[in-house]
């Protein structure tokens, strides 16, 4: 069966939970056409796995897949902690940032998902004096700051890129900095380690 939608028309299928195209079909769209997905709505593949989905919020930009975003760090002088069990960290001297001091930087080529998020390792690798703080930007603005003398793991959870006005869809490239900041010189070690940054929806 062949079904013909002429020029300017709509053809609207209501009702129907699948449509299903058997044997080696296509589908086939001309020249500016367009698929638009509704909120959560996503492409599957044979095994009924998510490849695609519009994020489930609003059905405006991307959810999954999540998106790396290269990160590198931008320091020279600081030290690698590894305390013998195979896992280095990023440290640097508390006395060398009492000034906000950017330590990673990257860039998001295109902003296709509403969301950012990170991982660091974070805190006091020694010493008893400085606190560190921790600030995240996207293009300048600030998401996210944190502070904290204890040596851990850190996920930023999702953080909104596009309401706080860091960006608009679509943009890039976009940068992305990652700054520490000691709240008092000394000697103390502080970490800084930014594992990873992934662009990512709902």
């Amino acid at each position: 069966m062949t079904v013909i939608v002429n020029t300017g028309s709509t053809l609207t299928v209501t009702n129907v939970s699948s449509l299903a195209i058997s044997g080696s079909g296509d589908l086939n769209m001309g020249p500016g056409s367009d698929v638009n997905f509704s909120a959560g709505a996503h492409i599957k593949d044979g095994a009924g796995n998510i490849l695609f989905s519009a994020d489930g919020s609003t059905g405006q930009r991307m959810s999954t897949p999540f998106l790396s975003v290269p990160m590198v760090p931008n320091w020279a002088g600081g030290g690698i902690r590894n305390a013998g069990d195979g896992i280095g960290e990023y440290l640097i001297t508390a006395s060398n940032v009492t000034a906000e001091t950017e330590l990673w930087k990257g860039i998001i080529p295109q902003a296709l998902h509403p969301n950012i998020a990170m991982r660091c390792v974070i805190g006091r690798a020694s010493g008893a004096t400085s606190t560190p703080t921790y600030r995240f930007y996207v293009n300048g603005t600030l998401v996210d700051t944190f502070s904290t003398a204890t040596f851990s793991v850190f996920d930023t959870g999702q953080l909104d890129i596009f309401n706080n006005g860091a960006t608009v869809f679509g943009t890039g490239p976009v940068g992305v900095s990652f700054t520490i900041q000691a709240s008092v010189t000394s000697a103390d070690q502080l970490v800084c380690t930014c594992v990873g940054v992934f662009m990512c929806g709902h």
